[in-house]
């Protein structure tokens, strides 16, 4: 049977998210190996488009495409944790427009089974384990957008295994976590290399919570690596982007909130 995390588990979970989750990562069935070019990721060439020219470019144009008025937007993801906090999660995320998104994962996360929600309809939004859903903030693409680029997705999957919704999803997440240029040298992750990744330090309510590198592929996310210090010990996490697609034709029931609203 499968469920949020509670007691113990998530008071280490709230620790995670309130410090700032500055978890990243992936792994998993079907991910794809370092380097190779996510799904649903045509080149810069076929789409007549000029190619960012270097990582850094990638990720600023990255980000503004997950922010309110970027495209209809469709990632697969896996993630693996290990350390202070292990997690084996696979999932989805797609951001429509209008307020219109959807979250989900299963796996195992804390030592639990989980397989969790969050739809928006873009007038109401529902999640696994809320009572009776709330109305679709106004900002809940950049929260799940910025929340994605800068913290990476484990951070609102951690929120969602408690039964919360995104992180700042009212407004004010870009100026909530902030992150910063850092040297490849100051990051303990000898995997990523300054030819394909950014390197970033997280800041969340002005305090240092981590950092990362993120490794593109062309204007395209391919891993994400992290790790992050805790009371408990240190956490190392990994996210693979089997599928990064712009543009996305989204299914035309994917933001349809029935299966969570228990009032219908």
């Amino acid at each position: 049977m499968t469920r949020s995390v509670r007691g113990s588990s998530r008071s280490l979970v709230t620790g995670v998210v309130g410090i700032a989750i500055a978890i990243a990562g992936c792994g998993g069935e079907g991910a794809p190996a370092d380097g190779a070019q996510p799904e649903g990721a045509p080149s810069a060439e076929a789409s007549g488009q000029p190619g960012p020219t270097s990582p850094s470019e990638a990720f600023e144009a990255f980000e503004a495409s997950l922010r309110s008025g970027g495209p209809p937007t469709r990632i697969a993801f896996d993630v693996t944790a290990e350390g202070a906090v292990a997690a084996d999660l696979t999932g989805t995320l797609l951001l429509g427009d209008d307020g219109r998104a959807r979250l989900e994962a299963n796996g195992d996360f804390a030592g639990q089974a989980l397989d969790m929600t969050l739809i928006s309809d873009g007038e109401r939004m529902f999640w696994t384990g809320s009572e009776g859903g709330a109305d679709t903030p106004p900002a809940l693409r950049d929260a799940l957008g910025v929340g994605f680029t800068r913290m990476g997705v484990l951070h609102n999957l951690a929120r969602l295994s408690g039964a919360a919704p995104p992180d700042h999803a009212d407004g004010g997440v870009a100026e909530w976590v902030v992150v910063t240029p850092t040297d490849a040298a100051q990051v303990d992750i000898p995997e990523a290399t300054d030819a394909t990744s950014v390197f970033r330090d997280i800041t969340v309510a002005g305090q240092p919570s981590g950092s990362y590198a993120l490794e593109f592929d062309g204007p395209r996310p391919v891993v994400r690596r992290q790790v992050v210090e805790f009371p408990q010990g240190i956490m190392r996490v990994t996210e693979r982007y089997r599928v990064v697609e712009f543009g996305a034709d989204l299914p035309a029931g994917a933001f349809d909130t029935t299966p969570l609203d228990t009032s219908r």
